[in-house]
């Protein structure tokens, strides 16, 4: 389930999972140390800009927060934006959360919002992103070699894209509070 990411949501369990290496090895934030403030600075930023939808993903049963996905560079004229996530409680990995938030989240954004295209990206080496996009129907359209610094040495980024008419919406129902 998918409810707005608000300041309530800053805690020490979502700095912990930005701060693991395990949890972080794909992520941007694991080049330096996160805390609450970091935390608070960003989450603001992302509420406060126009072209970010920022959610919270909660475990369906228990209402527990697991991590975060958000669609972003919404661009009006072209009806396009980008799609970024993760799960950070990893007792939740491997259970399908991330294929279903972000699938949730694609409906949302091509049946209210109105998206006719949405992107995404991921290092190589992240086999379990790649088959959240693959699952979701997210087709590979690009690869920018040797691109970052991953968990272990140079990387890929592959680019993935998915049209309105590529979406299962009946598998991803918006579930959003």
């Amino acid at each position: 389930m998918l409810r707005p990411l608000t300041m309530e949501h800053a805690t020490e369990d979502y700095v912990g999972w930005l701060n693991d290496p395990k949890t972080n090895r794909y992520l941007e934030t694991r080049f330096r140390p996160q805390s609450l403030s970091t935390l608070r600075a960003f989450i603001e930023r992302q509420i406060e800009n126009p072209t970010v939808a920022f959610f919270a993903i909660h475990d369906g049963d228990n209402g527990r927060f697991l991590g975060s996905v958000k669609l972003s560079d919404i661009k009006e004229q072209h009806r396009s934006g980008v799609v970024g996530y993760f799960v950070g409680d990893q007792e939740s990995w491997g259970r399908g959360i991330g294929t279903n938030a972000v699938g949730a989240l694609c409906t949302f954004s091509m049946r209210q919002v109105g998206l006719k295209k949405i992107r995404a990206s991921c290092y190589s080496g992240n086999l379990g992103s790649i088959r959240v996009l693959q699952k979701i129907g997210f087709t590979q359209e690009g690869r920018q070699r040797y691109q970052v610094e991953g968990p272990c040495g140079r990387e890929d980024i592959l680019d993935f894209g998915l049209t309105e008419h590529e979406l299962n919406f009946e598998n991803f129902p918006a579930i959003i509070e």
